[in-house]
């Protein structure tokens, strides 16, 4: 018995220090860095309409209604501050971590279950999400939760299961388009068991039961399923191409760029890391994650003669092998046949399996001592990514842009932002503005460089905020025409151009660059 209560404190205490170390990753300099434009469009337009709107508006956005309904009523009480939005992602990664190691000690045991949170607690993907004010965490946490279910489900067909793999996959669903290849992984594990001959890997439900829990898991997932429908029938027809304009071709490429992400390759738009040493760093942790993968399908297959399934035996490993390759493959497939939609950092709905695969293999070593030295390269290689993440710099830090025009901005100036949309992003660090503002397109026609010009030709002074668009020259030389740069500065990706009235009694140009 004092064994027993000895190894249980000992677990409880493994998963505490894990939490603290991915606790700390995920505060460490958390309000240091500039929101981006994606975490302020979350904050101040989604986030600021009334939930009924959230819901059921159609918008340019691709993405599910949930992320935005629940940091609407989180901001409703903490506010829109950076610390306020971004703790609550800390919290929704925190909550993944522990429902990592609960996953993985239900399919497998403990053991399994504390490499594969570790590894996620490190992890720079997972850092990451769970320090930005986008949908990306709770992606991650309802795919581990509902995958949670579907087992418990599998081996007990209670209410307590059903109901909780039925709130968790609804709201999954609520979430992200890729939510539907994790729900497509579960039906095609059941779908094949069911048809398996010989001995069969019986579930505790039977398909008439489980068909009726998908259509109304379907049916109250609408909000999410109806958005993700018009965007499947946009992607057909090209009707909504400029939802994901901007993704590039899928190539095998992605595939390779894929795996080294899941072992932490830390290169996430905002954040700019030197890729070059790093990239070897990530090389490694692949490479061993490769060996504790075969592992793991060694043992698999050696003991496949001796394997006896029995009433509610889940095969752990096909599932996590299904909700791998449905993550990466599928989206791959339809950026090959439909349109670009791979997108790396949504592949994360299946980093929770891969890295219980390779815990699962690393557990599978033959001696402690090999076990250990994988174990620690793996979450090392992470940890050490996850530093050269932490300390990188954004190239979009409207904080110090907002706050260089603010310091010197008087009422009568015109500030030009260059493309319009990025006014939300200025606007939240700049507050309430004194002077008038104005916005042009990314296209910058001649039609609008005649407005501009009308409206520059009376200002004493002129601000333009831009963010790399290719326009910048032409919208800097239309202004140039009626004024001369007095000063420049660059605050990563972002320029600052201050032009005064030529023939004015300012001081001539200062160029400094940030």
């Amino acid at each position: 018995m004092r064994e027993i209560t000895k190894l249980t404190e000992r677990k409880y205490g493994s998963i505490l220090c894990i939490l603290i170390v991915g606790a700390a990753l995920r505060l460490y300099r958390l309000t240091d860095r500039s929101l981006w434009i994606d975490e302020i469009y979350s904050i101040s337009i989604r986030g600021t309409e009334p939930a009924s709107e959230i819901f059921l508006s159609s918008t340019l956005d691709s993405h599910p209604p949930l992320h935005y309904v629940v940091l609407h009523y989180w901001m409703e009480v903490f506010g829109n501050s950076v610390v306020a939005t971004r703790i609550q992602a800390v919290i929704i990664g925190m909550a993944g971590i522990l429902s990592l190691y609960l996953l993985g000690a239900e399919l497998f045991d403990s053991r399994v279950g504390l490499i594969a949170a570790s590894l996620l607690a490190v992890s720079p993907m997972h850092v990451n999400a769970s320090r930005t004010v986008r949908m990306y965490g709770l992606l991650s946490l309802l795919a581990i939760l509902s995958t949670y279910f579907f087992v418990l489900t599998a081996r007990n067909y209670s209410y307590r299961s059903v109901g909780g793999y039925a709130i968790s996959t609804i709201l999954l669903l609520w979430t992200h388009p890729y939510a539907v290849f994790v729900v497509v992984a579960h039906n095609v594990y059941v779908v094949t068991v069911f048809v398996s001959n010989g001995e069969p890997r019986r579930l505790s439900f039977s398909w008439p039961r489980w068909s009726m829990s998908q259509v109304l898991i379907a049916l109250w997932a609408f909000p999410g399923v109806a958005r993700m429908l018009e965007l499947a029938v946009g992607l057909s027809t090209g009707a909504t191409g400029g939802l994901v304009s901007w993704m590039p071709d899928a190539n095998r490429y992605h595939l390779i760029e894929t795996l080294l992400y899941y072992a932490g390759l830390p290169s996430y738009y905002p954040y700019i890391v030197d890729a070059t040493g790093i990239r070897l760093v990530a090389v490694i942790v692949a490479l061993v994650a490769i060996v504790c993968i075969g592992v793991a399908f060694g043992e698999y297959g050696r003991q496949g003669s001796n394997r006896s399934w029995s009433s509610g035996q889940v095969d752990g490993l096909y599932l996590l092998s299904l909700l791998v390759g449905s993550a990466i493959v599928l989206p791959f497939v339809i950026s090959k046949i439909l349109r670009p939609v791979y997108h790396i950092n949504s592949t994360i709905v299946g980093v929770f399996a891969f890295f219980l695969i390779v815990a699962l293999g690393a557990s599978k070593l033959p001696t402690g001592s090999v076990r250990t030295l994988c174990v620690v390269v793996l979450i090392g290689g992470l940890f050490v990514s996850s530093g050269f993440y932490l300390s990188a710099s954004s190239i979009e830090p409207w904080n110090d842009a907002a706050t260089h025009v603010e310091s010197d901005a008087t009422e009568g100036d015109l500030v030009v932002f260059n493309p319009q949309w990025i006014d939300t992003s200025y606007t939240y660090y700049a507050g309430g503005t004194k002077y008038e503002t104005t916005g042009i397109s990314e296209n910058f026609s001649p039609r609008e460089a005649d407005e501009l010009r009308t409206q520059v030709e009376d200002r004493d002074r002129v601000w333009v905020v831009s963010r790399f668009t290719p326009n910048l020259d032409r919208v800097t030389e239309t202004v140039g025409e009626s004024h001369t740069v007095q000063s420049y500065d660059q605050y990563g990706e972002l320029r600052v151009y201050l032009f005064v009235e030529t023939g004015s009694d300012d001081t001539e140009a200062d160029d400094t660059s940030d």
